[in-house]
């Protein structure tokens, strides 16, 4: 290994010309592991502290963690996941696993494992902990979240039984049933609620879904921009607490709902409102086009264009009559989206009115629900 360190070495002395030569030499007699040993304490030094581990999560299923992964065992099938944890004269903590309760009944079991390394700042005698967060999901390794949560001062960090990690980070179960993660010091201090295996799924959904086709402007046919609207909407997004837009599922066709949360005192409980009385903090419209968009023109400033640079027309329906219930879950600030809230608009009998003067009437109930980013100024 000393080879190996003063081999890496930029210096010109005869030790560190000659250690290349002496290190493949021996490194031939090595075992592959022997070699990836002898080359990570070359790098990251011999008081990294490190201690490989392996928690049992539950029957049959089980995590290992070594220096460079972590092995992971659920009925019978094992997964190897990297872990990129190791640099130059880190020195690590314990590993430790967190099991806990949540949902409402407190009834499903989430497994953390929680990985705080002392990194060296250069030049200094600093130093700062990085707390990396993972979940176990059956054999799969979900990263969470990593962030530094605490600095000291000195030649070495504190030792283990000398610092409290839960003075520094911590993960409860709030009263809703949720997992909150909290970060009580570091640059960066917050409490946020870790999203489900569930909200993560809808999440990446609701990001594919809104990306889009990428349509050639002359792989398809102009479409009528004059059509009446369909009705269908497949997928969902809100802004800006609250407009909620959905799309049709081959994204010729957006129906929009603005409905100033704050102005019409929505909550859990549903809100039912007349659309013929005109408001300015109420809308509906529909927007037809004559090809599929490839990003909404709500919630930017930028509609996706097609290869001939060319935007898409559009004719906009509005809403002159009919009803409309919306109904709003409790804001939830989780740690990769932010505060959102999600809000159910229910649309009932409406009539909606072209710019030519065209009227047309829904054919059938419209429910759309939509997670919506929560504005903290105060809306």
């Amino acid at each position: 290994m000393y080879l190996r360190s003063a081999g890496a070495s930029r210096d010109a002395s005869p030790y560190s010309t000659a250690a290349p030569t002496l290190w493949r030499a021996i490194s031939n007699g090595l075992s592959k592991e022997d070699v990836t040993a002898c080359q990570t304490f070359a790098i990251i030094g011999f008081h990294h502290n490190f201690r490989p581990v392996t928690f049992t999560l539950e029957a049959g299923h089980w995590i290992s963690l070594d220096m460079h992964d972590a092995t992971i065992s659920y009925n019978g099938k094992e997964k190897r996941t990297p872990l990129a944890l190791a640099s130059r004269g880190v020195v690590f903590l314990p590993f430790q696993h967190t099991e806990l309760a949540v949902g409402p009944t407190r009834s499903t079991s989430r497994h953390f494992i929680e990985a705080l390394v002392w990194v060296p700042v250069s030049k200094t005698q600093t130093w700062t902990l990085l707390w990396h967060l993972f979940e176990v999901v059956r054999e799969n390794l979900i990263s969470v979240m990593n962030d530094a949560v605490a600095t000291a001062e000195g030649d070495a960090p504190p030792a283990d039984t000398a610092f409290d990690v839960r003075r520094a980070v911590r993960l409860d179960v709030n009263d809703s049933g949720d997992l909150e993660l909290s970060i009580l010091n570091g640059p960066r201090p917050r409490v946020a609620i870790v999203e489900t295996e569930t909200e993560r799924r809808e999440a990446d959904e609701r990001r594919l879904a809104h990306d889009g086709p990428r349509v050639p402007g002359n792989a398809t046919t102009p479409l009528d921009v004059h059509r009446p609207p369909s009705f269908a909407y497949a997928n969902a997004e809100g802004c800006d607490d609250t407009y909620v837009y959905g799309w049709s599922g081959d994204r010729t066709e957006m129906i929009a709902v603005h409905a100033d949360k704050r102005a019409l005192r929505l909550s859990e409980t549903p809100s039912t409102f007349d659309l013929s009385l005109p408001r300015p903090e109420l809308g509906v419209s529909i927007e037809v086009f004559d090809r599929p968009v490839g990003e909404s023109p709500y919630c930017t400033d930028v509609i996706a264009r097609s290869d001939s640079s060319q935007s898409p027309s559009s004719e906009k329906w509005k809403a002159v009559s009919g009803r409309l219930t919306i109904e709003v879950s409790r804001t939830r600030n989780l740690l990769k989206s932010g505060p959102i809230y999600r809000a159910t608009v229910r649309l009932d009998g409406a009539e909606f009115v072209s710019s030519s003067g065209v009227r047309v009437r829904q054919t059938h109930p419209i429910v759309i629900p939509a997670t919506v980013p929560a504005v903290l100024s105060g809306r």
